[in-house]
């Protein structure tokens, strides 16, 4: 989850918020370690809040019932090139215009668009589709979300702000941050000024799901342990049952590979079935559980053909060593002892 793609980049970005007061965009741009910096609404990660808009019409559709989608205001073009977000079909928004939008993949769906581009919607006419941006947690599914651009004139407040995003270079994340905050507050912003990682707030949102790493980790090593001991002591006790049988065979001129490979036959088979058995249940609930997730993995044939190689691999270590062990004794020593 903290590793897949949520259709932009999220690494090496901070948020700026401040309620009380902001400081000129040039003012950011001048700090040491600041690559880029763009304003930034609030309604997107970290989410300050939602905005939302009910469709009824769109392009020559009508529909029954209204289709509500999540507003998101955007910097014009700087927002797509910003968070390298791919543009899907059609173009990014043009500067100063501000009767375009770009609409996700999941907005596409969900109004019927087999071809959106140029259609109206409301008061903005859709130019581009982008993929879906997961700004929420991975149990949340995304919406259908437009993208429309901001006023891009010059305020008559030179440009000032309290909400920006910037990139900064690497391991110049806690000097930005200092050199930041000291410029608002020579700006005489004090107080109410956040800055947030965007990668950070990603991580939080998998806390539980980190938890849940761990704990599962922990559970797989215990069954790995009861696997090794399981199988080692039921070697372990097939061989000194069978230590006469293996004596005799010796005598008689078998090698230990035919020794082994007779052993091996049997636990293998158990292995084979034991797997038929497990694997099917274990797709089955790891279907169930993978679904309530909106980016997930997908259970691919290898993870099953490694479980089984390292399962069987742990048998043929332990019938190994047991019966390298036995099958090196001395045969007239072997059944005069048993």
């Amino acid at each position: 989850l903290n590793r897949s793609d949520i259709g932009f980049d999220r690494f090496n970005i901070n948020t700026i918020q401040s309620w009380y007061g902001g400081v000129p965009i040039d003012e950011i741009r001048k700090i040491k370690g600041v690559e880029e910096v763009i304003p930034f609404d609030r309604l997107f990660l970290p989410r300050g809040g939602r905005a939302s808009s009910n469709i009824t019409e769109a392009g020559d559709k009508k529909f029954a019932e209204a289709v509500e989608v999540e507003i998101v205001n955007v910097n014009g073009p700087d927002f797509t090139q910003f968070f390298s977000i791919p543009i899907l079909s059609g173009r990014n928004l043009r500067q100063g215009v501000d009767e375009e939008c770009l609409i996700n993949e999941t907005a596409k769906r969900v109004l019927g668009f087999d071809d959106p581009i140029g259609k109206k919607l409301q008061d903005w006419v859709i130019v581009g589709v982008i993929p879906d941006l997961y700004i929420d947690s991975p149990l949340l599914p995304v919406l259908p979300c437009v993208y429309r651009s901001l006023q891009t004139k010059v305020p008559d407040n030179g440009g000032v702000s309290g909400s920006y995003a910037y990139r900064y270079s690497p391991d110049n994340r806690i000097e930005t941050e200092q050199a930041i905050l000291a410029v608002f507050a020579k700006s005489g912003v004090t107080k109410g000024v956040t800055i947030l990682n965007m990668d950070d707030v990603y991580t939080d949102y998998t806390k539980s799901e980190r938890y849940l790493l761990v704990l599962l980790g922990l559970m797989t090593l215990v069954a790995l342990l009861i696997v090794t001991f399981g199988v080692y002591s039921m070697i372990t006790f097939s061989c000194n049952q069978r230590r006469k049988e293996i004596a005799i065979r010796k005598v008689n001129g078998a090698r230990i590979s035919e020794i082994f490979r007779l052993f091996i036959k049997q636990y293998v088979f158990v292995t084979v079935l034991a797997c038929i058995i497990a694997f099917p249940m274990g797709v089955y609930v790891m279907q169930r559980w993978l679904e309530q997730y909106v980016c997930r993995i997908h259970l691919e044939w290898w993870i099953f053909v490694s479980v089984f190689g390292l399962i069987l691999l742990i048998v043929v270590a332990g019938i190994f060593s047991k019966l390298y062990k036995a099958a090196s004794e001395n045969p007239a020593e072997t059944v005069k002892s048993v």
